[in-house]
């Protein structure tokens, strides 16, 4: 059966671009292979959506956590019975969701070994999130999902586009620790068990790692039917400092007062105040935001990863 690849020349700031030719070489290797590159965003849901519809049994992402996203997006609008399976060949600035499956982070490796995957009919399941807004928009996510600090983080990394990969994230993180944001007052129901919170930011994780080495949600497993969070308190840039490298170490549970680590099957968040977004680090809401609630969800098992 037929395999599309997709291919993103703005992944990493561009820096794709140049293997691209190699990348494409490769792919023309895999029997009845097709290749579209995006031209806009959330152009991979459409070519992905397409891809299933016309029969295509893989469709590999090409790019970063974002293409990823889109792709899976785009699948997830195919039933199950018909979903083609998913191949990731990552080259952009975190490449969370592509480490939860092993797969080499150097271009042409990656695209050697999801071949060789798809050679020997080799794949892994990973869950997916579902996300619905108060707006009655809903869209699918694949590694994190992030309210408030963190989101406000992946806008701030547009300041540093000369930096690259974690080191990006990590000036981004700072900038955002110095510039102070502001915690807000959450109702969050947690499988029937409600709560009010102050929080600073609430991250979902179906994967453990977020910003190219944050692991936000440390015990989060894709392949495990539920999803983890991440409930940041109140607390003093200090401190927030202090608990930076505990982030990346996944060790900030820990901290009791600060810090709460849970499971859930299903969420739902209230809030007063324009908050941010993200999904997979693509910016679902921004600081004007009219959302105020969210609704979380995992569908397990909903796609085969080439691993």
């Amino acid at each position: 059966m037929p395999t599309l690849f997709i291919f993103n020349p703005n992944a990493n700031r561009g820096r794709l671009s140049a293997v691209a030719r190699s990348l494409q070489a490769a792919a023309s290797a895999c029997p009845g292979s097709a290749w579209a590159m995006t031209t806009r965003p959330r152009h991979a849901i459409a070519l992905a959506a397409d891809a299933a519809n016309a029969g295509f049994s893989e469709v590999v992402a090409i790019g970063g956590d974002g293409t990823a996203h889109e792709t899976i997006n785009g699948l997830m609008a195919t039933p199950a019975e018909r979903r083609p399976r998913l191949g990731i060949v990552p080259f952009g600035s975190g490449n969370d969701y592509a480490l939860n499956f092993n797969v080499p982070l150097e271009p042409l490796a990656a695209m050697r070994a999801c071949l060789a995957a798809i050679a020997a009919n080799q794949t892994r399941v990973s869950d997916v999130g579902l996300a619905r807004d108060d707006t009655g928009r809903q869209e699918y996510w694949n590694n994190t999902l992030g309210i408030g600090f963190d989101a406000a983080v992946g806008f701030t990394t547009k300041r540093y586009a000369f930096a690259r990969g974690f080191t990006m994230y990590l000036l981004a993180t700072l900038d955002t620790i110095a510039r102070n944001f502001a915690p807000t007052a959450m109702q969050i129901d947690i499988d029937g068990d409600v709560r009010a919170e102050s929080a600073l930011m609430l991250t979902i994780g179906n994967g453990p790692r977020e910003g190219g080495g944050f692991n936000t949600t440390p015990a989060s497993r894709v392949d495990d039917g539920v999803l983890e969070y991440c409930l940041a308190r109140p607390m003093s840039r200090p401190r927030m400092l202090k608990l930076l490298p505990e982030v990346q170490r996944g060790t900030h549970g820990r901290f009791t007062k600060e810090v709460a680590l849970g499971t859930l099957s299903r969420l739902r968040a209230r809030w007063e105040r324009a908050l941010p977004i993200h999904m997979d680090g693509e910016m679902f809401a921004d600081f004007g935001s009219p959302v105020r609630e969210l609704e979380i969800s995992v569908v397990p098992g909903a796609i085969r990863v080439l691993a």
